[in-house]
C-alpha cells in the first residue's frame, strides 16, 4: 500500500490467529465509503493461516509481524508505523458498518476541540454472557470504552501516550479511555453504529476472570496516575 495521507485514516488490525474471521474485517475495512489511506494489520506471532489471507490483499494492506505479545503491544505496534491524522482499530473478529469512517470522520472535523468519536455497537453471533441487551431488540448499546467503536486523532495519542500494555486482557481499552477523560480529552458520541461486534465464545472476554483482572489493573493504574498528580 502507498505511504498514507497525513490527513487520512490509518486502520489497525491486530490479529493473533485469526484466520476464521480475518477476511471480513479486511474487506470491512477496505470497502468503507471513504476509504481509509492505510491499512496496516499486526500479525502478533500467529500459527495458523491469517498470515496468507493478509498476503492475498497484496498492497492494500500493510503487515508487520511482532512475536506474540499481546493485543496492547499489536495496537502500539501499529500506531508507531501508522501515517494518517485518524486512528480507528478494528479487531480481527469484527466488522463495520461500510459508513463507519465517513461518519466518524465528519464529525470530528465538524468539531476540531473534539479528539475522539465513538458511536454504539451491535452484538452479531450471539447474546453476550451476563449482558440481558445482548440478547434483546437490536443488540445494541454505547461503544464509549470500545477502540473498535471509536475514530481518534492521532494528536491525542502524541498527547496522552499509547496504550497500556501492563494491563490484562481485554482492559488496554478501558484504561486508555479513562486516560483520555482525565487529561481532558474531548469525546463525542454519536447515535450511530460503528462496530459490529461478533461474538463467537472464543472472545478475549470469554475468560471472564481474566478479563476482571485486566480490569482491576485497569482501575489500580489510574489511581496510581491521580495519585501522582496531586501527591
Amino acid at each position: 500500500m502507498t505511504a498514507a495521507s497525513r490527513d487520512g485514516v490509518s486502520v489497525i488490525v491486530p490479529v493473533f490467529n485469526g484466520e476464521r474471521y480475518l477476511e471480513d474485517a479486511l474487506r470491512s475495512a477496505l470497502g468503507q465509503s471513504l476509504p481509509p489511506s492505510e491499512v496496516i494489520v499486526v500479525d502478533d506471532g500467529s500459527t495458523d493461516g491469517s498470515v496468507a489471507i493478509v498476503e492475498a490483499f497484496g498492497d492494500r494492506v500493510t503487515r508487520i509481524r511482532q512475536p506474540n505479545s499481546g493485543v496492547a503491544a499489536a495496537r502500539n505496534r501499529g500506531l508507531a508505523a501508522a501515517a494518517g491524522e485518524f486512528i480507528a482499530f478494528l479487531d480481527h473478529d469484527d466488522t463495520w458498518p461500510e459508513d463507519k469512517l465517513e461518519v466518524q470522520v465528519a464529525a470530528l472535523q465538524a468539531d476540531p476541540d473534539a479528539g475522539i468519536v465513538t458511536g454504539r455497537l451491535r452484538v452479531i453471533g450471539g447474546a453476550l454472557p451476563g449482558r440481558a441487551w445482548s440478547a434483546e431488540g437490536n443488540r445494541e448499546a454505547p461503544g464509549g470504552a470500545y477502540l473498535a467503536a471509536s475514530l481518534i486523532r492521532r494528536s491525542v495519542f502524541e498527547e496522552i501516550g499509547f496504550l497500556d500494555e501492563n494491563v490484562g486482557p481485554a482492559s488496554d481499552d478501558l484504561e486508555w479511555f479513562v486516560r483520555a477523560r482525565d487529561l481532558g480529552v474531548r469525546q463525542l458520541a454519536l447515535d450511530a453504529v460503528t462496530l459490529l461486534y461478533r461474538w463467537h465464545g472464543d472472545n478475549v472476554s470469554t475468560d471472564i476472570d481474566a478479563a476482571a483482572a485486566g480490569q482491576l489493573e485497569a482501575v489500580k493504574a489510574t489511581l496510581d496516575r491521580r495519585r501522582g498528580r496531586t501527591g
